[in-house]
């Protein structure tokens, strides 16, 4: 009788399985397609949800410079990323800079900045043609692009690196790749604006600046690309500035080498022209989590009230541990001399830990 008894829920089991068997087919199917749906309602939410990413680093530096930053613990940077698909064409993306810890409250302000580094609309009408207005990173040489410190060796710039081409552009540009021979592409970025030393809110003066960046990708080695930037402006105090420059990078196996030259011409309403010059190579060799360099970098600040050659040179070596393609751990050793006899030569190390924010 317990037997019996035990073997009913059993029996009862599959025997709602049998006669379910044509029923839950077609119950299988239309779930499968209730789901698809809810996949691609998700998928599409997601393409259109705004998405926040960037950065994080912090800094031990310790140097020998009279009068210099005290050695000590920096909290460097946290750059947040905000990015939105608008729709398949548009796209927005802004870069929101918290530097040095900034506090603000009603008892004290201390040492630091907010900035917004780059708030644009870009549309993606094909490759090789492409728009986009507000504010964006001047495209010049390599590094003022590629700057971001879980992408770049050092945390020190190269010493020309923004005191040539500016920093920053608020303006429009139109941008692009396309195929010019076989393996080879032309990249370019044209672009329109206000011009260096003017805040987002108007332009200084009624002049406008016109920049081009252009690079050719070349099929030798495993990645090789040269390239030109050219930059006309006038500032805010009608000095006229043409600004030129060159670019390099290559990477052949494990070896990579990148170098810059730039050169900036202006012509003051009053008092004598003056150029000032600038220059970087930079060589690197990875091997597994390991990346180790050095690099010469070169900034002569002529001026036309001052006859001291204003040189400064920095020789650089450096080693990083990237912890996988998100955290790097950083060391680097600098050497500071000038051509003026009066400004003392100066060394610093810096150790650093950087995070890349994204997936």
């Amino acid at each position: 009788m317990n037997r019996s008894l035990g073997l009913c829920p059993l029996l009862l089991t599959l025997a709602i399985a049998q006669v379910g068997q044509t029923a839950g087919a077609s119950t299988l199917e239309e779930d499968i397609v209730v789901l698809k749906e809810q996949v691609t309602e998700l998928n599409s939410r997601l393409d259109e949800a705004m998405t926040i990413s960037g950065y994080v680093d912090t800094e031990y530096s310790v140097n020998n410079k009279k009068g210099g930053a005290a050695n000590g613990i920096r909290i460097h940077h946290l750059s947040l990323f905000f990015e939105k698909r608008v729709t398949e064409k548009w796209r927005f993306f802004s870069e929101i800079e918290y530097e040095d810890g900034p506090l603000f409250d009603d008892k004290k302000t201390t040492e630091g900045k907010i900035y917004a580094e780059a708030v644009n609309l870009s549309y993606a009408w094909r490759s090789d043609i492409n728009l986009r207005g507000g504010r964006f990173f001047t495209p010049a040489g390599i590094w003022n692009i590629d700057h971001y410190p879980p992408f770049v060796p050092t945390q020190e710039r190269p010493l020309h690196v923004r005191n040539i081409f500016p920093q920053i552009f608020d303006g429009a540009m139109v941008y692009g790749t396309r195929p010019v021979a076989a393996n080879t592409f032309l990249k370019y970025d044209l672009y329109l604006g206000n011009g260096e030393g003017n805040t987002g809110k108007n332009d200084g003066n009624r002049e406008k600046a016109v920049g081009l960046n252009a690079g050719l990708l070349l099929p030798f080695l495993k990645h090789t690309e040269v390239g030109l930037t050219y930059y006309r402006d006038t500032l805010n105090n009608g000095t006229d500035k043409t600004a030129i420059g060159t670019h390099a990078k290559v990477k052949a196996g494990s070896f990579a080498f990148q170098g810059e030259y730039a050169s900036g011409n202006h012509k003051p309403t009053t008092g004598s022209d003056f150029v000032n010059t600038g220059y970087y190579a930079q060589f690197m060799y990875n091997i597994s989590h390991w990346t180790l360099g050095m690099r010469h970098s070169a900034y002569d600040k002529n001026s036309a009230t001052d006859a001291i050659d204003n040189k400064e040179v920095a020789n650089s070596v450096f080693v990083n541990y990237h912890i996988n393609h998100a955290l790097v751990l950083k060391l680097e050793h600098h050497r500071h001399s000038y051509d003026d006899a009066k400004k003392d030569p100066f060394r610093s190390t810096m150790a650093s830990i950087v995070a890349y924010l994204g997936s």
